[in-house]
């Protein structure tokens, strides 16, 4: 089976830090299994926004925080079958096309998604899933949907 990328915004670090309830925490911390478990990837840039809350989800004292951040870190971030991590200087320019399509706090996402030709960007803001999926470039899914599939299969 051919190995998927995926670039999550910043949902899922979210979920790990407990912010957006037990249940959620459990359901991402599912995907992080079944995707350790598969041969699938996840993307992330280095230095972006998305590095930055996952060096807070690390920095947690409490039991359970620390369970999924230690997991995280071990089985996915510093593995490189499981994590295409991109330099700031790797990316390619946004094209024109898409340049103000996404807010700019999440354009790097797009441009993550782009430069590593990743097969889905998986996000929770639906207007940010509305316009991107409008431009025919970018393969976009809701996060509650798309968990729910790839953890049943």
């Amino acid at each position: 089976m051919a190995s998927r990328l995926f670039v999550a915004n910043e949902w899922l670090l979210e979920d790990l830090l407990g912010t957006n309830g037990a249940d959620k925490r459990r359901q991402t911390f599912q995907w992080l299994e079944k995707l350790h478990a598969k041969c699938d990837r996840l993307a992330v840039l280095e230095s972006s926004p998305w590095a930055q809350k996952a060096y807070k989800l690390m920095k947690q004292a409490d039991p359970a925080t620390r369970e999924v951040s230690k997991f995280l870190r071990l089985k996915i971030l510093q593995n490189q079958l499981k994590c295409v991590l991109v330099r700031q200087g790797e990316l390619c320019a946004l094209p024109a096309d898409l340049q103000g399509v996404a807010p700019a706090s999440d354009e790097y996402l797009v441009n993550l998604y782009l430069s590593t030709s990743a097969e889905l960007l998986l996000t929770t803001d639906l207007a940010l899933h509305d316009a991107l999926r409008a431009t025919g470039r970018v393969a976009v899914a809701m996060r509650d949907e798309f968990l729910s599939d790839y953890v049943k299969a």
